[in-house]
């Protein structure tokens, strides 16, 4: 047993596809590198800011798929 077996019931609460890789992928170097400094994790400081965003909550995603849902119905209604 390893940390992502443990972690995959909490996966599976996320929707998005991106968020799932990026916290696996965040998984893996914690384990080839032995800590949970992200400083030490990341490989540059563009990766540690995006795994800090994503553990401290201020990840925005640009995206929304029930917006573009809506605005492509209500756009091929009007058409």
């Amino acid at each position: 047993m390893n940390l992502t077996f443990y972690i995959s019931g909490l996966l599976s609460f996320f929707k998005d596809r991106r968020i799932i890789e990026n916290i696996e992928q965040m998984i893996q170097k914690i384990m080839e590198k032995k800590t949970i400094r992200l400083f030490t994790v990341a490989e540059d400081k563009k990766e540690y800011n995006r795994y800090k965003s994503l553990l401290d909550g201020s990840l925005k995603s640009v995206l929304d798929n029930e917006k573009i849902s809506k605005a492509l119905r209500d756009n091929s209604v009007e058409t």
